[in-house]
């Protein structure tokens, strides 16, 4: 959430980038109407469409929120629905280390925590 430019309301932003050959590029950080993934993967390929890069996105990085990673209505699958390819994904590892300890703790203490 981003103050909005031009009212004292808050708005949903998504940053959107492209890299290779040692270069980052910001595409633009679009407004979201919501905070689904059929929005973010919408603002996402409208981008890519504007920069006339779809056939040169191979990649996908992303945080592992349920947004985007739902098995049907996550930004992920739907991006890659409307780029009509796969795309190879590469989930932000500082989430998966939370995962991953999170599932070690439930083993380890339990899911409801101490007793």
């Amino acid at each position: 959430m981003l103050p909005a430019l031009d009212s004292k309301e808050s708005v949903d932003r998504l940053a959107v980038l492209v890299s290779g050959d040692g270069v980052m590029k910001l595409l633009g950080v679009p407004k979201l109407p919501n905070g689904t993934g059929e929005a973010e993967a919408t603002a996402v390929f409208n981008l890519v469409q504007e920069w006339n890069m779809a056939d040169r996105i191979q990649f996908m990085s992303f945080d592992t929120t349920a947004t985007n990673t739902v098995a049907y209505a996550g930004g992920c699958v739907v991006l890659e629905q409307k780029m009509g390819k796969n795309l190879i994904s590469l989930a932000c590892r500082h989430h998966i280390m939370e995962l991953i300890v999170g599932k070690v703790f439930d083993t380890l203490m339990g899911s409801d925590g101490p007793s």
